[in-house]
């Protein structure tokens, strides 16, 4: 066997930027997931920013909590298209799941209070103003790298998004370890 030995000073990589809002593990009662390590992401301009921002403004989320599950789910779907799922037969297995929903275990405080904060805000659309950057969930951010994630915030889907979030904080997992159980569950009837 071969003794361990220093190799040299390694140059250490720079941390990552975290959001100023938002720094490192997100703090209680904040409007995103507890636990989740934040990394600034810049949306820019695009008019599909605007109007995605302003669709989850009308249904009581923020731009981070809306991007943040929009991405997740795009990210459910793509997996079930990788496992060869049919995607019209996954979103209405999901969806069925998600209106029967119910916690399974007591929640952590922290993690009721997010769920109490899921959609809850009172967010005027005309106040709704599409941030610059916002703090993202770096749990993510390898899956949907800044460049690709606009093309993933589709207005239509967030109130799919938001009902898998919620049932995902229920059963205690994020969204897609909630959706991948649900859908291995199915294979098995």
């Amino acid at each position: 066997m071969t003794p361990l030995r220093l190799v040299g000073n390694l140059p250490l990589s720079p941390p990552p930027v975290i959001s100023t809002d938002a720094p490192g593990v997100a703090p209680v009662g904040s409007r995103c997931r507890p636990g989740d390590r934040r990394q600034t992401v810049r949306l820019g301009g695009d008019p599909s920013v605007t109007a995605f921002v302003a669709a989850a403004a009308d249904i009581g989320l923020s731009a981070e909590q809306a991007v943040a599950i929009a991405a997740e789910h795009h990210l459910v779907l793509a997996d079930a298209d990788a496992l060869g799922l049919k995607r019209s037969e996954t979103r209405l297995l999901l969806c069925a799941v998600a209106r029967r929903a119910q916690a399974k275990l007591p929640l952590s405080p922290s993690a009721a209070a997010y769920l109490r904060e899921l959609g809850r805000r009172s967010i005027s659309r005309a106040l709704a103003r599409t941030p610059v950057a916002i703090a993202f969930p770096a749990r993510l951010i390898e899956r949907v790298p800044p460049s690709v994630l606009v093309t993933t915030l589709d207005p239509a889907a967030i109130s799919e998004a938001l009902a898998w979030e919620r049932a995902a904080v229920l059963a205690g997992r994020t969204m897609t370890e909630w959706a991948m159980f649900v859908l291995l569950a199915s294979v098995g009837r």
